[in-house]
């Protein structure tokens, strides 16, 4: 019985195993590594930015876009397997003109993957965070996720972005915990006394 329990909880953490596998694929997608709020523009790690970043910054846990009569924006090529279909996700917010606060504003926000367009968009009003989901397949083994900002005069707020590979198989270490998991239950079962 004891063999059949380390057997049972060797296959659920192999499970564990190739279920982290797919994790994030984006590093810093909330801007805070490297930041520190005594340093303009810090909080950029892993991230190239591009374009007109003169109104770029991270507040440690989102990062601010308002690039003047111009465009700017970040990108950072990501390890995919061409064929892959990936979910990516980010949380947007923008703080275009409102009912209390009404200004002429010109804004454009486009998220690309790949080259792929997942969402390209013009003069948006104020709204608060909502998180964008969308599937998308890889061409190549390197995809490029992109993200470009004009605000004029306000900011896009960006945060919790992440890419996960859905096409994910468990790696060979994950299948070798499985199959020596189900070995022992096998012996286990093998092993019992007959009823006589």
């Amino acid at each position: 019985m004891r063999t059949l329990i380390l057997a049972a909880a060797l296959a659920i953490a192999a499970t564990a195993t190739g279920a982290q596998a797919a994790g994030n694929l984006v590093q810093n997608g909330n801007f805070s590594q490297g930041w520190d709020p005594n340093v303009q523009g810090s909080g950029f790690d892993q991230w190239t930015k591009f374009g007109d970043n003169s109104f770029t910054i991270s507040y440690g846990d989102n990062g601010l876009f308002g690039p003047y009569e111009t465009t700017g924006g970040v990108w950072q090529d990501l390890a995919t397997q061409a064929g892959h279909t990936y979910a990516v996700s980010f949380q947007l917010m923008s703080d275009g003109p409102d009912a209390q606060h009404p200004r002429p504003i010109w804004s454009m926000f486009k998220a690309e993957f790949g080259g792929d367009v997942l969402r390209d968009v013009t003069n948006e009003p104020f709204y608060d965070f909502i998180t964008y989901a969308y599937q998308v397949q890889a061409d190549t083994d390197l995809t490029r996720l992109m993200f470009t900002f004009r605000q004029d005069p306000g900011f896009y707020h960006i945060k919790d972005i992440t890419v996960r590979d859905l096409s994910a198989v468990p790696e060979p270490a994950t299948w070798a915990l499985m199959i020596t998991g189900f070995g022992l239950a096998g012996a286990a079962l093998r092993r019992r006394p007959v009823a006589a």
